[in-house]
């Protein structure tokens, strides 16, 4: 076997690719199989430039081992899966020259270190199907090597793609959940809305060197019956397709659906934005990126307030400190950073832009006033035409960089990951998408990917958590300090904030209409009572001409002509203060409570609270309330974007 590396080697967003497929392959077919294995692998690699891909394989004879190789040889990693202890799996293997390439896999360099499932069940086959839910659950595309038959025998490859396609049986999702996520001790409520099976697949036809009475024998009760050809299937839960209620009846697609492939894209581009590039199998960071910071932690102290110690008892500080040496977490810590400062950078030039462009729409108006006033002088009406055209262009511009949509969603990432990092302390392996966005909202249906590649089992070595002397309780004494009370403290402080800039945009606007207001109401008494006033001529300008255009109109500028030009300019200050309150960043002070009294209330619910269950139940449904807002904010945030986009736009929309 190769030196251990974990699976968390890289900061980017991989696609995981898993495999499942027939043991017994026919020899003949074999060399078209690995041609049409490595089309499928090199596809990925170049429609999605910036993004690994990595297999997960359980590494069985046939199908498992076929594919493994073949991506081994790509220069692409093999993440293995193993459904139960090396030594006995390896007797489930059998076959010396399967065991022989089995070990060959293991060994390579580009192997990752294995990862056992565990199971209190002593069925190999329950094994087989907890592999199954494993696969289903953690990879972006099934591989499915399989003949088109349909069986009616558990743990096999159409067992596998038919869970993949209409959703893990309740039997076998409530004894995944139990043995391999074990996410809430003691409880044996079964989570079964929380998680849609969105897994791609895609299917490529084999055949089995089995004769039809050995297939009746495996379960196969028409063995003529066959669907044939290659393609992909979009599972049930997201093509919500009830009429193809089997996976003999569903579509097969020759290229990726347009759902998937925008969902691929946009992950491609966070990988570009963070600074990844793909270099054979490996990714190398730009210099000065975010991933490069991130990876290097030359800012992770300064900007890292998953382990604040601001206000914590020094019990929980030493706690902190033990976490810290231990290196708990570490992956998931890393991540939320990442998504953290990405969230910030775009948020800063997001704003910057719209108040960009907010004060050009401002100058527009008040340039198109002076040409009004001005009696249509040709140089009022270029610098009018110049500006209202530059508007339209950073207007088309923002809608295209997608600043702010970029801004909101790695926002909601960050928050993902914040909830990931706390629950993965408390010993949960269940990661955020088992937990959130179980209904298809489209928006963050690419979110949910990116929480997949970022959040699987793998990803962090829960065992340095529950190793630690006591964990339970220190893990949540960390997470009512440092996430709790934190959130609940933060909230607070950027209410006073938001609150002073809310009241001094009021204080401001305020001031400028009651000027406005003043010198308008003069303006009406002096009409009425001193109108010789208002036509006394203050200067006069001269006719501006240019190779016999006149660019200016001669002008005589009276009183009146004073006034309507400081009345326009208070208007303009009104107009740019009034657009550009809106874009304080946080909310008002009443959306700020709002987020603000979730962390509150737990708060006041874990005073109360005295049985540790009890605790961690209140912890975990406060991550349940945080995902809940944010998909709510980011729905809310989004329909507001410079794009022309709805709260339900077509949910298989191509946008990336």
């Amino acid at each position: 076997m190769s030196e251990a590396r974990k699976w968390d080697d890289g900061l980017d967003v991989p696609i995981m690719v898993s495999v499942t497929g027939h043991v017994d392959l026919v020899d003949e077919e074999v060399p078209g199989i690995r041609e049409k294995v490595r089309r499928f692998l090199e596809n990925l690699r170049r429609e999605y430039p910036n993004t690994r891909v990595i297999v997960m394989s359980a590494l069985a004879r046939g199908a498992d081992l076929l594919v493994s190789e073949e991506a081994l040889d790509m220069n692409i990693h093999v993440a293995p899966v193993l459904p139960m202890p090396m030594a006995e799996y390896r007797g489930t293997i059998g076959d010396p020259d399967a065991l022989r390439r089995f070990d060959a896999v293991l060994s390579n360099p580009l192997t990752y270190t294995p990862y056992l499932l565990e199971t209190e069940s002593t069925d190999e086959r329950d094994s087989f199907r907890n592999l199954s839910s494993f696969l289903i659950f953690n990879s972006h595309i099934m591989l499915g090597l399989w003949d088109g038959r349909e069986y009616d025998r558990n743990g096999g490859t159409y067992d596998t793609l038919r869970m993949a396609y209409s959703g893990v049986d309740a039997g076998i999702r409530a004894r995944y959940l139990d043995t391999v996520v074990r996410s809430r001790k003691g409880s044996d409520r079964v989570r079964y809305l929380d998680s849609a099976e969105d897994c791609l697949i895609y299917r490529i036809a084999v055949g089995r060197t089995l004769s039809e009475d050995q297939l009746r024998e495996r379960g196969c009760a028409d063995p003529g019956r066959m669907v044939s050809g290659d393609g992909y299937i979009v599972p049930q839960m997201v093509s919500y397709d009830l009429d193809q209620d089997s996976l003999f009846e569903a579509d097969m697609f020759p290229t990726i659906p347009p759902m998937y492939d925008s969902a691929f894209r946009r992950m491609d581009a966070m990988n570009r934005d963070m600074g990844v590039e793909v270099r054979g199998a490996d990714v190398v960071y730009k210099p000065g990126s975010v991933a490069e910071l991130t990876a290097g932690h030359e800012q992770r102290e300064s900007r890292f307030y998953l382990l604040d110690t601001d206000g914590v008892s020094e019990d929980v500080c030493r706690y902190i400190e033990e976490v810290k040496s231990k290196g708990v977490m570490d992956a998931a810590a890393d991540r939320y950073h990442v998504a953290d400062q990405m969230a910030l950078g775009y948020q800063n030039r997001s704003f910057s832009r719209i108040h960009t462009m907010i004060m050009v729409a401002v100058l527009t108006s008040l340039s198109f006033s002076v040409f009004i006033l001005t009696g249509g002088s040709l140089i009022v009406n270029l610098i009018y035409t110049v500006l209202m055209l530059a508007g339209i262009f950073l207007s088309r511009m923002h809608a295209r960089r997608k600043t702010y949509s970029k801004f909101i969603e790695y926002r909601a990432l960050a928050e993902s990951m914040r909830v990931e990092y706390y629950r993965g302390l408390m010993g949960s392996r269940e990661p955020v998408p088992e937990l959130c966005y179980g209904y298809m909202k489209n928006e963050l249906f690419w979110i949910r990917g990116v929480l997949k590649a970022w959040n699987s089992n793998f990803l962090n070595d829960y065992e340095r958590v529950t190793a630690i002397e006591g964990y339970e309780g220190k893990a949540m004494a960390i997470a009512e300090s440092c996430w709790m009370a934190g959130q609940k403290r933060y909230h607070a402080s950027k209410r006073v904030k938001n609150e002073r800039l809310y009241r001094r945009n009021f204080g401001i606007s305020k001031i400028l209409v009651s000027a406005t207001t003043a010198i308008s109401a003069a303006l009406i008494v002096t009409m009425a009572v001193f109108p010789s006033i208002l036509g006394q001529t203050v200067t006069t300008v001269d006719p501006v001409y240019a190779g016999g255009t006149c660019l200016i109109h001669g002008l005589d500028i009276t009183m009146s002509t004073v006034i309507r030009i400081v009345m326009i300019a208070l208007v303009a200050l009104t107009s740019y203060e009034s657009m550009g309150s809106s874009q304080i960043h946080g909310g008002t002070p009443e959306q700020i409570d709002a987020k603000r009294q979730m962390f509150a209330i737990a708060e006041m619910r874990m005073r109360e609270a005295e049985d540790p269950e009890v605790r961690r139940e209140i912890l975990w449904e406060l991550g349940d309330q945080c995902i809940d807002e944010m998909n709510d904010w980011v729905f809310e945030h989004k329909a507001k974007d410079f794009k022309g986009g709805t709260l339900n736009a077509n949910p298989m929309d191509t946008d990336a």
